[in-house]
């Protein structure tokens, strides 16, 4: 296909479910964040190409609607679905241990791990300390320190099998500097080293079939994104409704927003989505293990970039990598 302009917002061939249907049967995968938005496209995309998945979400209603929305487009194509529901709350106590031993018990093994779930707390460091200190951490811990509870969890099983596949969705925050978001733009840029780091850590363990990937998914129309483009949508979750209504009016939200185009086109929530099935389902994209992707970018061209010698300007310039560019004058 013409790629065009390169960026894409939507599921493209390469991508598309109907390339990947059935190439994950037998395989365990767990889905945070999984009742809404990205998360539910992840959580259904997987399920279509054969994955029995847990999908791990704070709302039961959400999860059941999910659930249901599943088993409804599995016997209307006459194909058989696994789809299991676990309420949890990713920042308790021994999350990552016990989400993981409830999957291994209702499903078995976990083969695939995508961490998905994230909170969004908005706002200038140090306006309201305590305050703000509290929801800082609170989106820092779901954006990092769930996922890393979660891959602690899963990765003895994966070591002794010796495989494995884990998904960490990042954000545009890893390469920007924006202000007001520094709990988003230090998380994210900390989970996408996480994953740099994984894939380095079980290369050298003698675990290389174990892959990470990270996934920017770009501007998506999620809940979050919903309410910034629309201040009189209410989040379900009345924690992000407090951090996002103090954040929306502060006049550094405000500018920010007022630069954006008007005619802003979101991604889908299916494209990330297919490109994480992609990841995880195709061999050939094993040699992008470890790098932080950008799912609006055609994955068969940065493939192919990554299968010259010495993985091209890939491996040259280190791209698709968290770090920090100097002039050299020092090793």
């Amino acid at each position: 296909m013409s790629w065009g302009s390169v960026e894409v917002y939507d599921s493209y061939p390469a991508v598309a479910p109907a390339k990947y249907v059935g190439t994950l049967k037998g395989k365990v995968a767990v889905v945070t964040g999984a009742s809404t938005g990205i998360g539910r496209a992840i959580a259904k995309a997987f399920v279509a190409a054969g994955a029995s998945v847990a999908a791990i979400a704070r709302r039961q209603p959400e999860l059941d609607s999910l659930v249901n929305e599943v088993h409804a487009a599995a016997n209307s194509s006459g194909r058989l679905s696994t789809i299991v529901p676990i309420v949890a709350d990713l920042t308790a106590n021994d999350a990552g241990k016990r989400i993981v031993t409830e999957v291994e018990q209702d499903l078995g093994p976990i083969d695939i791990l995508i961490n998905n779930a994230g909170g969004l707390h908005v706002g200038l460091l140090g306006e309201e300390e305590d305050a703000d200190s509290d929801l800082w951490w609170k989106s820092y811990q779901i954006n990092l320190g769930a996922p890393l509870a979660l891959i602690s969890a899963v990765l003895p099983s994966m070591r002794r099998r010796k495989t494995g596949v884990i998904l960490n969705t990042s954000a545009a925050g890893v390469t920007l500097c924006a202000p007001a978001l520094s709990a988003q733009c230090a998380s994210k840029a900390a989970l996408s080293k996480l994953t740099e780091v994984l894939a380095a850590d079980m290369q050298f363990a003698g675990c290389p079939d174990i892959l990470a990937f990270a996934v920017n998914p770009g501007t998506v129309k999620t809940e979050g994104c919903t309410y910034v483009l629309d201040p009189n949508k209410k989040y379900a979750d009345s924690i992000m409704t407090i951090t996002v209504e103090k954040g929306i009016s502060h006049p550094v939200m405000q500018t920010m927003m007022s630069s954006l185009p008007g005619d802003i086109k979101m991604k889908s929530s299916e494209l990330c989505a297919d490109v994480m099935v992609a990841l995880a389902a195709d061999p050939a994209y094993r040699v992008l293990n470890g790098l932080h992707l950008n799912a609006s970018e055609p994955l068969p061209l940065v493939l192919e970039e990554a299968q010259k010698e010495g993985k091209g300007r890939i491996g040259a310039e280190r791209l698709y990598t968290v770090k920090v560019d100097t002039l050299n004058f020092c090793m």
